[in-house]
């Protein structure tokens, strides 16, 4: 139910009944969020930040959580999986794994690697015990409690919560962070995240509160996010609400329909983008559009032409000083020597696992989530809507900034989020539809 559907009174959460798993895979949840909110900040520091030396406290951390999740899936619940991911997700993960064969910074790659499967573990293992309910639950509580955060360090601790001038000097950082809101998030691109996750979480799913208390946090929210100045992700969450309305509206019994038309559609925008190259390509031309961007994807362009499988997993950027780009720069003081991020979760896979790597992930993280999506009907209307609104914003924010397999970033924990969602509410109508074609055939 939506926030323009939503009837009920004034309330928060009516507690139920949880069992012995759903108990320990709640304080797994939590922990995992609250791991995920303060984990950047073990990272601070253009040493630790620059050459991928890690930080034992953040990996220990995320290790007693996902200790807390093998507890609520083994030791609780037997029958349940401690590998719980999807077949796509295990695949790309081997052949992340596969690509530190090539990596001249395997040592770094590989803990890079075991955090990214850490993450990927906590999260599936928690959602297959806990419902769509209770995880989406969890996370608006804590979306909601780091908001509310954000705003207190703003008011009383605003050296901490604004971005200053001392912020922005040396390691590739941008003036124009300066006097943008980042509450207790490490930087303004965390919190804007935060807040467009938040009112997705507000307006499509959130029945058991209130309408006026959910328009009045989706308003405090928008405030922040324009505070923020995360244009993109203010852009982003305007698209994917109106493109998971749409999807409320979508009838599955026409998806032999719909699905070869989005094909077509598909295939012409891909016709008329080819033909049309030149015009929409101009603005890529200038090396300072998209705030400078467009020379950062050069570099990295050049490097993927010349190693076409990538660096290897994690094996590009903050490894140290004989990072790959710094061998496609004017030299160690280029600014776009200094980037620590591809800027670009596309290019990103790029670059690190190679032109195979990236279809495999392209696919494995959201061409099979929003198909499934599209073929089988979600649980209810507003999981569908929330999982697939979750997929899209991920899908655009990875044009300009980067964090598809990325550890625990905040975008790709919850497009993980997104693709368990996707699992858990179109599952059991898989299974009603296998079973309806077993029991016809035969």
């Amino acid at each position: 139910m939506t926030l323009l559907q939503t009837e009920s009174p004034l309330r928060i959460d009516s507690t139920t009944t949880q069992t012995t798993p759903e108990k320990w895979a709640t304080i797994s949840l939590y922990a995992f969020l609250i791991s995920m909110v303060a984990a950047p900040f073990m990272s601070v520091g253009e040493r630790v930040a620059s050459t991928g030396e890690g930080n034992a406290l953040r990996q220990l951390m995320f290790l007693v959580v996902f200790m807390l999740a093998i507890f609520a899936t083994r030791c609780v619940r037997p029958h349940f999986k401690i590998i719980a991911l999807p077949f796509s997700l295990s695949v790309t993960l081997l052949y992340c794994l596969v690509s530190l064969k090539w990596s001249e910074a395997a040592s770094i790659g590989i803990r890079r690697l075991f955090l990214t499967a850490l993450v990927m573990m906590i999260i599936f293992m928690n959602a297959q015990i806990l419902s769509f309910k209770q995880t989406s639950g969890i996370i608006r509580r804590v979306l909601v409690g780091v908001l509310f955060a954000n705003f207190f360090v703003v008011a009383f601790a605003p050296g901490t919560g604004i971005h200053g001038a001392s912020e922005v000097s040396g390691f590739g950082m941008d003036p124009e962070l300066i006097g943008s809101w980042k509450g207790v998030l490490a930087h303004k691109n965390f919190a804007g995240s935060f807040c467009a996750m938040t009112i997705l979480f507000l307006v499509i799913e959130a029945e058991e509160w209130s309408v006026a208390l959910r328009a009045f946090l989706v308003f405090l929210t928008a405030i922040f996010l324009w505070k923020s100045a995360s244009k993109t992700s203010a852009g982003l969450v305007v698209v994917a609400l109106f493109i998971s309305y749409f999807y409320g509206k979508y009838n599955h019994y026409y998806r032999k329909i719909v699905v070869p038309t989005l094909a077509l559609l598909i295939a012409g925008m891909t016709a008329a983008i080819w033909v049309n190259w030149d015009a929409i390509s101009k603005p890529f031309n200038r090396p300072d559009a998209f705030t400078g961007r467009v020379a950062i994807w050069r570099v990295l362009y050049r490097y993927w032409q010349d190693h076409p499988f990538g660096a290897g997993y994690g094996s590009f950027f903050n490894i140290g000083d004989n990072k790959p780009i710094a061998h496609y720069t004017k030299g160690p003081k280029d600014w776009v020597s200094l980037v620590p991020e591809a800027h670009s979760g596309y290019m990103d896979l790029l670059i690190s696992i190679g032109t195979f790597g990236t279809i495999l992930a392209i696919f494995a993280l959201l061409i099979l989530p929003v198909s499934k999506l599209m073929l089988w009907r979600p649980e209810t209307k507003a999981q569908g809507m929330l999982a697939l609104a979750m997929l899209i914003f991920c899908a655009g924010h990875n044009f300009t900034e980067a964090s598809f397999l990325d550890r625990d970033s905040i975008v790709e924990v919850f497009l993980l989020f997104a693709i368990a969602f996707v699992e858990k509410t179109t599952r059991a109508d898989r299974l009603q539809d296998w079973q309806f074609a077993a029991n016809r055939h035969g």
